[in-house]
């Protein structure tokens, strides 16, 4: 008899726990496949807004070759020359973000005077190569797009003689190649607070010189081209720059330091440590110049999938495990009675 209800409670616990551990495999596959599907977009996605990054400065650098290619193929460009050029390409739409262009001519101290005089004739009347000084090379600022009241007030200025970026201009010509700064302070914004910028250099050559060798290129280099560029006006140029459910953040260097923090998209009072699900980061290399880049899931990440279905399937299967072991025991434990009664009989 005892015999008889012992087994009966072995099937019923058997049973039971059979369909339990089933029904956690079902819930463990699906929530694996969840989480693999989630990592997959996630990693997607990081990828894809990197690459629009990348292409917008690729684009940069693309709109300063052609001025610099403009240039180097005539024989002088002319202020009027170079504004026409730049409306041309449609700057204010193709700019993509861009504060404006300006063109820098390298002018040997031998022949400042003569390069004064120019610029004087292209109407720049009291045109003046700042701050003031003899030294035995400046880097002024010769032309500008847009015109603005506030650009021009720029023009003249001798950027070598710029800590910040003199050094960005020397590796542009001594490398042949685009050079571009951290964050530093225009000189169109040097009585604003705030509102640091960065500043892509295209170094520009005389064609009728070889480039081959580092001496060569010191002594053909003719100026440089140059865009400055704030990090909000590049990433709201993008068309939809970060996907929903992703917060970014970029920094400045190869380390994720608040201090050196270049842009957030705005979505970091939405996190909280222990929501974030996933996390990555990437690092972009342009002009000798690191970015990191810090992607981070937001609560709303989850909206995207069906997170929840197989979470209550899961509870439905649970108790169907435990219902089913229950019968098996209540049909156990009856059949065991009738036995009793039928023996007693």
């Amino acid at each position: 008899m005892h015999k008889r209800l012992l087994s009966s409670s072995f099937l019923a616990i058997l049973i039971t726990f059979v369909m339990l551990g089933t029904t956690f495999l079902f819930w463990k596959t699906k929530q694996d496949e969840i989480f693999n599907s989630q990592k997959n977009v996630f990693s997607k996605s990081t990828s894809r807004i990197a690459d629009k990054i990348n292409s917008r400065l690729i684009g940069y650098e693309l709109i300063l070759s052609g001025v610099k290619g403009f240039y180097e193929n005539s024989t002088v460009v002319t202020r009027s020359e170079f504004v026409n050029y730049v409306e041309t390409i449609n700057f204010e739409k193709n700019g993509h973000g861009l504060l404006a262009i300006s063109l820098i001519q390298f002018v040997p101290d031998s022949k400042r005077n003569d390069y004064i005089v120019m610029m004087h004739e292209q109407g720049y009347k009291d045109y003046k190569i700042v701050p003031e000084g003899i030294r035995s090379g400046y880097a002024p600022i010769t032309y500008i797009y847009p015109e603005s009241e506030n650009n021009l007030k720029v023009v003249g200025f001798d950027l070598l003689s710029k800590p910040s970026v003199s050094p960005l201009l020397i590796r542009a010509r001594d490398t042949g190649h685009m050079a571009m700064t951290g964050r530093i302070k225009l000189v169109q914004d040097s009585q604003t607070q705030g509102n640091s910028a960065q500043v892509i250099y295209v170094p520009i050559y005389n064609k009728q010189k070889s480039i081959l060798t580092l001496s060569e290129r010191r002594i053909a280099i003719s100026g440089w081209v140059s865009a400055p560029f704030r990090f909000r006006n590049l990433m709201s140029s993008l068309p939809n720059p970060v996907d929903d459910g992703i917060n970014l953040d970029i920094y400045e260097g190869n380390v994720i330091d608040s201090n050196k923090h270049l842009y957030g998209s705005g979505r970091s009072h939405q996190i909280k440590r222990h929501d974030v699900q996933f996390f990555t980061s990437n690092t972009i290399n342009v002009g000798g110049q690191q970015w990191t880049l810090g992607f981070s899931t937001l609560p709303t990440f989850d909206e995207n999938f069906n997170v929840s279905t197989h979470h209550w399937l899961a509870v439905l299967g649970a108790g169907f495990s435990i219902l089913s072991g229950s019968l098996v025991w209540l049909l156990g434990v009856g059949r065991n009675n009738a036995l009793i009664l039928a023996e007693q009989m």
